[in-house]
């Protein structure tokens, strides 16, 4: 019988393994370094959008790391990664924890899906205060928006951001 995962292409396999949070196998596809890493599926979602959807801490921790990873990429209704992981349910403190992996790796949680709702509102009629607090953090110096977009207008122009 046949492997369904030798049918797959590299970057479908990288997608395979953070959706079902394979950190060995990611480890394995990022060594032989023949991948796309702004690759997407049919509906636009990119590695670090199934590592948020599923909680692939140990891949996200690896992910996270690769020039050139699209921190701020949205899929096609709008969301970043950002979104998904103030998102996640299953364990909190992973949730947390890629929350803030991705923070400190630049992604904004202003940014706006489809839908209008962006990781700050997602996150402010719920009753968790540590997911407040660590969105908060990032938002003290309360730049206007047309201010944060200047800015990483800028970045994306020095290449310092992908989207």
């Amino acid at each position: 019988m046949d492997d369904p995962l030798e049918s797959l292409t590299d970057d479908q396999k990288i997608l395979a393994a953070c959706e079902d949070d394979q950190d060995e196998w990611l480890n394995d596809l990022l060594s032989q370094g023949a991948f796309d890493v702004c690759y997407t599926d049919d509906n636009g979602n990119s590695a670090l959008h199934y590592i948020a959807k599923n909680g692939s801490l140990a891949c996200l921790e690896m992910l996270i790391r690769v020039p050139g990873i699209p921190i701020q990429g949205k899929n096609h209704l709008g969301n970043t990664p950002l979104h998904y992981a103030v998102q996640y349910a299953e364990d909190h403190d992973t949730a947390l924890e890629m929350v803030n992996i991705l923070l400190d790796a630049g992604a904004n949680p202003r940014i706006v899906n489809r839908r209008g709702e962006s990781p700050q509102t997602l996150v402010e009629d719920t009753n968790d205060e540590d997911m407040k607090g660590l969105l908060d953090a990032v938002l003290v110096g309360d730049l206007s928006e047309e201010e944060v977009e200047e800015i990483e207008d800028e970045r994306i122009e020095d290449g310092m951001i992908d989207v």
